[in-house]
């Protein structure tokens, strides 16, 4: 009986003395590096307002050459007369980002979708003008124009302008969460300002004023690094002082003629978010000193406890195992769960499903026999999970159906071209050993995320429905629910 209570008591010596051990560690580090714990807060902050800038950029940088996609097409169009100029332009105004579209004339002058005259100084675009490229230009108070040319026979005969008031933007900021004097503007390769969000007691900047003018009055290093940065297209930050307000500016290029998004945070603003962070990890230091004292005090009574839920744990581990044991894919209670989540997560990022059947597999089973049907299955599953990114998602959803779901696809042409890789995969390929090979295709159902459905359910049903299509039109091959140009009609 005094062994076991001596032993009992060991152990609970053991388990303390690493706690111990580990409250005198956290404590000595929080007193050594104070100084670089304010270092980390900064850099993670930092790098909060760089991916937000990042983020910005992308999301003003896509409507603004969606509408150089959209106004294409038009411009062809209106160029050979397949449709009207003013069904044309009332295309483009209901379905861009454009506040008006015009048809203009090389010298200024034209129509817009409203059937209004319109009127813009050339200069301010016909320098730029490239032969069937939409070209970006700033048109002044805040207005971007996309101009698209009217091509016949390798001449320019008119001009289709789509302008985009920058004014739109301040729907996108409203939870923009960096504080109200934290100020974000556009500018231009001149340093024109087209935007300006936020910073309430800024006066130094507004729209149409030079920002380049403004930090040229700052005569120190970091204004030099940044037009060095600028100028090279590199995103980056650096500390300016304009006049005793001191900021910490973020920039990040657009990929739109030199443009730059900047974001400017108070110095003021950073010390206080700083300083929260500090006192949060001294109050969670606290805490960890009082969950030491509890967790002493549990520690006999849960060292029993802690085997039956260890068991538990590992009993529901093995019945919801992800792996579908024949392709050493996700399975489909997996897959469903992955997709979903990505969903709830990433609202706005477009993506790509694809559903997809081996054609004639009852026919596989019967001719060649079941062993020989899972190795096609299994050879599908290595290969098609080789063809992809590790971070996009591969099951098998059950019999000889499968579920591939690629995220992050930001235009049209990446979309068709992933849509072709995989249609592109089953011509020629072939399952099996030494002489038995054996050609398997498949029909594929592919929908868009969230343009076709903004859930699983409904996305999954989309890309259903368009593997049926495929199925109809005589199988070995892909068929979209809304299909792209060189794809069909959608269902």
């Amino acid at each position: 009986m005094e062994t076991k209570s001596k032993k009992e008591k060991n152990a609970v010596l053991q388990m303390l003395l690493p706690a111990v051990i580990f409250v005198v560690f956290s404590l000595t580090v929080l007193l050594l590096y104070s100084q670089k714990l304010n270092k980390i807060f900064d850099d993670t902050l930092n790098e909060q307002i760089r991916e937000t800038t990042l983020l910005y950029s992308t999301r003003l940088r896509q409507e603004i050459t969606d509408m150089a996609v959209a106004g294409a097409p038009a411009a062809d169009m209106i160029a050979f007369g397949r449709s009207s100029e003013a069904d044309c332009l009332e295309a483009l105004a209901r379905n861009t980002h454009a506040d008006r579209v015009v048809l203009m004339e090389t010298d200024g002058t034209g129509i817009d979708s409203d059937a209004q005259a319109a009127a813009y100084d050339p200069e301010l675009f016909t320098d730029g003008l490239r032969l069937g490229k939409s070209t970006y230009h700033y048109l002044g108070e805040g207005a971007i124009g996309v101009i698209t040319p009217v091509m016949k026979a390798d001449n320019i005969e008119k001009l289709l302008l789509q302008e985009y008031n920058t004014d739109q933007l301040d729907e996108k900021f409203n939870n923009f969460n960096f504080g109200k004097e934290t100020w974000v503007i556009l500018i231009d390769d001149e340093g024109q300002i087209m935007y300006r969000y936020g910073g309430k007691n800024s006066d130094y900047i507004s729209v149409d004023d030079n920002f380049f003018d403004r930090i040229s009055e700052i005569n120190n290093g970091n204004v030099v690094r940044f037009m060095d940065n600028y100028t090279k297209d590199i995103s980056g930050n650096i500390s300016l002082d304009f006049n005793g307000d001191k900021r910490e500016v973020f920039y990040k290029s657009m990929g739109i003629n030199n443009w730059h998004l900047l974001i400017g945070m108070p110095q003021s603003y950073m010390g206080i978010r700083n300083a929260s962070k500090r006192e949060a990890v001294t109050e969670m230091m606290r805490w960890i000193m009082l969950g030491v004292a509890l967790f002493v005090v549990m520690i006999v009574i849960n060292s029993n406890m802690d085997r039956v839920r260890r068991k538990v744990k590992s009993d529901g581990l093995i019945q919801l195992a992800e792996t579908d044991q024949l392709t050493n894919l996700y399975n489909k209670v997996t897959t469903e769960k992955k997709i979903k989540e990505f969903i709830e997560e990433h609202p706005d990022t477009q993506s790509l499903i694809f559903v997809l059947d081996i054609d004639n597999f009852k026919k596989i089973n019967d001719t060649m026999g079941h062993a020989f049907g899972d190795e096609v299955l299994r050879t599908i599953g290595q290969r098609i999970k080789m063809e992809f990114r590790a971070s996009d998602i591969i099951g098998r959803a059950g019999g000889d159906e499968f579920i591939i779901f690629l995220k992050g696809l930001k235009d049209e042409e990446l979309i068709v071209r992933e849509a072709l890789k995989v249609e592109n995969f089953f011509k020629d390929f072939k399952a099996g050993d030494g002489y038995v090979k054996y050609s398997a295709t498949a029909s594929i159902g592919c929908a868009v995320f969230p343009r076709d459905a903004g859930d699983f359910e409904g996305l999954y049903k989309a890309a259903d429905q368009a593997l049926y299509k495929a199925k109809q039109r005589g199988k070995n091959q892909l068929a979209f629910y809304k299909d792209p140009e060189g794809f069909g009609q959608s269902v």
